[in-house]
């Protein structure tokens, strides 16, 4: 017959502490549970920071679309130019005049008389443009 205190789990000398086998599988087992934790919190946190990136990009490029739509909704005359064409200097523009392009860094630009500003790209947010097209439909009938 077994005595209570027979098995590994009972103290041979009592003396109520651990023995190091047993702190070297519980460190082992905190180290599993800790890395285990970081590798969820870094995935979170990579997920967060891409999803907030994404959601940048999309409202700066939603917000240079309606700022060129009321642009040209409000246009008396809308010319579209070539690649070719050298838009002037903000001083050199005339009121009535306002140029919508794609200026060498790859920013939505907007240029008028009294200034200039970016709408797309050049703040740091990963939103660059690479084209800028329109289309031309007649609505008239």
């Amino acid at each position: 017959m077994r005595n209570r205190g027979d098995g590994w789990w009972s103290r041979r000398d009592n003396n109520g502490g651990f023995s190091l086998v047993e702190l070297l599988v519980v460190v082992v087992l905190i180290n599993v549970i800790l890395a285990v934790g970081y590798a969820f919190y870094s995935f979170g946190t990579r997920a967060f920071n891409v999803g907030e990136a994404q959601s940048n990009v999309q409202q700066s490029v939603r917000l240079a679309s309606d700022h060129i739509s009321q642009r040209l909704r409000h246009a008396f005359e809308v010319q579209i130019l070539d690649a070719s064409y050298v838009v002037p200097e903000k001083e050199e523009i005339d009121e009535q005049f306002n140029y919508i392009f794609l200026n060498d860094d790859g920013a939505i630009e907007h240029r008028y008389s009294d200034g200039s500003l970016i709408l797309l790209g050049g703040d740091g947010a990963g939103a660059q443009a690479t084209s800028l097209e329109f289309d031309i439909n007649d609505v008239s009938d």
